[in-house]
């Protein structure tokens, strides 16, 4: 696995995994992260290209569980704030890697005690021809080395300890970026651990050989790291593993009634916010349904704006014919008074004119019945004369 930061290959500043599956079978990988205290976890983000449904956050962890395909190779990535990568050394430390099929522990690399007898021991035959080859993991510094085909190739007098440093050196150094002291490793005998039988043998094989520096030690973190880096490389048969596995009494932590509360706790947590999510989502299609999507409610807001602008022009123009009718009402009731008051005056003149006529009626009447008497006496005064 290769950690580095890339500032520029992503979107954002990010940590980037890389991480190449070598066992010759399907294998469970759990890597756990630390982030620095002064962080908060709200700041680390996850691409969706990039594993973010295979990364949990876990107090001041964080933790990316994935299967890998035999030989697959798989890029992973966590972004970081700008403000974070001022001082990215803070997040290159080295992450651990918890789980190969599971969670990877020393169970997981050293197990059952009959079947690593069965399976990977040896006896030395360059010892004495019937000395057991199995050693305690809390002294591998005792004896002579041995326990296959290359210890025994050792013994009869075979070198073939450079071939085989650099290799298991380089494992090593994979692991903790340390070189080792010793090539290769194998067992010493020692007392049975149940005083019937011997106790697990541990072989460290880098290509079929084993091979072992005379002049140093080897200490439990040098063998550690070998049998890790054995096991990483899938170089350890599974029959080899389940028997390691069986003698330090390791359990199968895969089960579900062995996943921690919090991460119970988080699951219903993430479960009920989907719940929520989807409900949520359900009434928002149902009201954009109805009431159509953003753009049709802005439409409709600038509709109603214009609307209420119409409204306004349409109310001064009510008000200014209010007051107009108030003018013509005033005024009507004005012309109103001048018609009751012509009326009285037409009556008045009405009144005065009828005896007034009445009165120059029989004068003139008066004074034709005078004229007539007049024409009488002319026509009697012409008769008169006529005669004459």
């Amino acid at each position: 696995m290769e950690k580095s930061f890339e500032p520029d290959d992503f979107p954002v500043p990010a940590i980037a995994f890389v991480i190449h599956a070598g066992r010759g079978e399907t294998t469970d990988v759990r890597i756990v992260d630390r982030v620095p205290d002064d962080v908060p976890a709200q700041d680390i983000g996850f691409h969706p290209k990039y594993g973010a449904d295979f990364w949990t956050v876990e107090d001041d962890e964080i933790v990316f569980e994935r299967e890998f395909e035999a030989g697959e190779e798989y890029t992973t990535v966590y972004g970081l704030r700008a403000k974070d990568t001022e001082d990215v050394s803070r997040f290159l430390t080295d992450p651990a890697i918890e789980g190969v099929e599971g969670e990877e522990t020393v169970s997981d690399i050293i197990g059952d005690e009959s079947e690593a007898d069965a399976d990977g021991a040896a006896e030395d035959e360059g010892a004495d021809g019937t000395a057991d080859t199995s050693i305690h993991l809390d002294d591998p510094t005792g004896a002579d080395l041995g326990g296959d085909e290359a210890s025994d190739e050792e013994a009869a007098g075979s070198d073939p300890a450079e071939a085989s440093a650099d290799d298991l050196e380089s494992a090593i150094a994979d692991i903790d970026g340390t070189e080792a002291d010793e090539e290769s490793v194998a067992p010493e005998p020692n007392e049975p651990a149940d005083g019937s039988e011997p106790t697990a043998a541990v072989r460290t094989a880098t290509d079929g050989a084993a091979a072992h520096d005379a002049g140093g030690a080897v200490t439990p973190a040098d063998l550690a790291a070998a049998l890790a880096a054995e096991v990483r490389a899938g170089e350890v048969a599974d029959e080899d593993l389940d028997t390691l596995r069986d003698a330090l009494g390791a359990a199968d932590d895969d089960s579900e009634e062995n996943v921690p509360g919090h991460v119970e706790a988080k699951l219903d947590k993430l479960q009920a916010d989907v719940d929520e999510v989807v409900a949520y989502t359900g009434a928002l299609e149902s009201f954009l349904d109805d009431a159509g999507t953003a753009d049709d409610l802005l439409a409709m807001r600038e509709e109603f704006d214009d609307l209420l602008d119409s409204l306004d022009d349409v109310e001064g123009s009510v008000a200014g014919m209010e007051d107009r009718l108030d003018e013509v009402a005033a005024a009507t009731d004005s012309l109103e008074g001048s018609v009751e008051e012509l009326r009285a005056d037409l009556a008045e003149l009405e009144d005065g004119l009828g005896e007034n006529l009445d009165d120059r009626v029989t004068d003139l009447e008066d004074e034709l019945d005078e004229m007539d008497e007049d024409i009488q006496t002319l026509e009697n005064l012409r008769q008169a004369l006529a005669g004459d």
